[in-house]
């Protein structure tokens, strides 16, 4: 799933999943939209806050297009 329609789902702001993740929304911006890439650790940070339905192939999908 990506970050962009997780978010949605969960009717999140990027300033409220930042906070979750320790980015700032413009951060969480270009991450829902694939813009960009980021570190090991904030993947791993999205993946356990999304519970895994944001995963680690789709973060990396999403920067590869």
């Amino acid at each position: 799933m990506q970050l962009s329609d997780w978010l949605a789902k969960k009717e999140l702001t990027l300033e409220q999943f930042g906070e979750l993740i320790g980015k700032s929304a413009p951060t969480v911006s270009r991450l829902a939209r694939g813009i960009g890439s980021t570190d090991f650790e904030t993947i791993r940070k999205i993946v356990n806050v999304t519970k895994g339905a944001v995963t680690e192939r789709d973060l990396i999908q999403a920067e590869q297009t």
